[in-house]
C-alpha cells in the first residue's frame, strides 16, 4: 500500500482496508473526492480572473454572453467567468458544509443525549421533531423556507440546513 493511502486509511481495521483498496469504486470514490476538495482548496488562488468582475470581452456584441471558445467555460449573463465563479464557489460551498455540519451534530447530540438519559415524557416530546422532520421530503422542506426567509444569504442556508439535518444523527 502506498504512503499516501495509509495515512487515510490509517484507522481502518486491516482487513476493512484491505477489502477498500481492493474495490475499484472505491478507489475511485475516493479520487473523485479528493480532486473535488482540491480544487474548491485551491480555487480561489488559480481562479483566471475575480468572480465578480464584469469583463468587456464577457459578451458578444449584441449582448450576449461569450461562448465557451473565448473563455474555459464562457461567461454568464453579465459577462462574469464561469470558471472563476466556479473555482471560487467550492470556498464557499466548504464553508457552508462545515457550519451546517456543526449546527446538526450539536443538535443531533443535544436531542439524543436528552432522550437517552431521560427515558418517558422527556424522551417521547424530544423525539417528536425528529419523527416529523424525518416525515418531510428535506429537500422540498429546505426550498421552501429559504425562499420564505426573504432575503437569502449562504449563512442563512447553513443554519437552515443544519436545522433540518440533525435528525439523522
Amino acid at each position: 500500500m502506498s504512503g499516501r493511502w495509509r495515512v487515510l486509511l490509517g484507522g481502518l481495521e486491516p482487513r476493512a482496508r484491505a477489502r477498500l483498496l481492493a474495490h475499484r469504486g472505491a478507489r475511485l470514490g475516493a479520487a473523485l473526492v479528493a480532486s473535488v476538495s482540491l480544487v474548491a482548496v485551491a480555487g480561489p488562488f488559480v481562479a483566471p480572473h475575480d468572480p465578480a468582475a464584469l469583463l468587456p470581452e464577457g459578451l458578444l456584441e449584441d449582448g450576449t454572453p461569450a461562448p465557451p471558445g473565448t473563455r474555459w467555460l464562457g461567461a454568464d449573463t453579465l459577462g462574469r467567468d464561469e470558471l472563476s465563479r466556479l473555482l471560487h464557489g467550492g470556498t464557499l460551498s466548504r464553508g457552508v458544509a462545515r457550519v451546517a455540519t456543526a449546527i446538526a451534530s450539536g443538535l443531533g447530540l443535544f436531542v439524543g443525549v436528552l432522550s437517552g438519559s431521560r427515558r418517558g415524557v422527556i424522551d417521547s416530546a424530544s423525539m417528536q421533531p425528529a419523527d416529523v422532520l424525518s416525515s418531510l421530503p428535506f429537500l422540498l422542506l429546505a426550498i421552501t423556507l429559504e425562499r420564505a426567509i426573504g432575503e437569502p444569504s449562504p449563512w442563512s442556508l447553513a443554519i437552515l440546513l443544519g436545522c433540518l439535518s440533525w435528525t439523522t444523527l
